[in-house]
């Protein structure tokens, strides 16, 4: 699969959300990372992510990328 990325912004929570990649709660007021972009076969993705999460994610190339599955990231949150 392909990936174009479009925008990385932190925002504020204006309701309560799911991590990508800890499928942990990011609560109504967190701050936290909204990426963007277009996924070959299946359009415009919007992926919600604690800062902190993300952090762990910064070393992987399109592989990890394509590898991850819902087996979530063990961390502090």
């Amino acid at each position: 699969m392909s990936w174009v990325h479009l925008e990385d912004k932190i925002v504020t929570a204006r309701k309560p959300h799911r991590c990508y990649l800890c499928d942990k709660p990011i609560a109504k007021g967190e701050k936290y990372l909204r990426r963007s972009g277009i996924e070959e076969g299946e359009g415009y993705i919007t992926a919600k992510m604690h800062s902190e999460c993300e952090e762990h994610t910064r070393d992987w190339d399109e592989g990890d990328w394509e590898t991850f599955s819902s087996a979530p990231i063990v961390t502090g949150k």
